[in-house]
C-alpha cells in the first residue's frame, strides 16, 4: 500500500485552539453529557426499534425546548451553558 499524505486539519473557526481548551477540560473532567448505552453485538429488531424510539424522544425534547425558548431565548441559554 502506498504512503498516503494526510493534509493538516483546517477549521472554519478562526479562533485559536486555546479558546476551546476550557470546554475540552470541562468535558474531560465531568460526567459525559450524553447518555451512555450498553453495546449490543447483535441487537434484535425490537432492541433496534427501542433505541431508535429513545433517540427520537430526545430529539423531540430538544426541539420542543428550542421552540419554547424561541430564537433569542435559545441563544441566551446556549451562552449561559457555555459560560458555566
Amino acid at each position: 500500500m502506498p504512503d498516503v499524505e494526510i493534509k493538516p486539519q483546517r477549521y472554519r473557526d478562526d479562533r485559536p485552539k486555546e479558546f476551546f481548551d476550557k470546554y475540552h477540560a470541562r468535558v474531560r473532567a465531568g460526567e459525559p453529557e450524553a447518555r451512555v448505552y450498553d453495546v449490543v453485538a447483535d441487537p434484535t429488531r425490537e432492541e433496534q426499534q427501542e433505541a431508535a424510539d429513545q433517540i427520537l424522544e430526545r430529539i423531540r425534547e430538544g426541539h420542543d425546548e428550542l421552540a419554547r425558548l424561541g430564537h433569542r431565548g435559545s441563544l441566551r441559554a446556549a451562552r449561559r451553558y457555555t459560560a458555566a
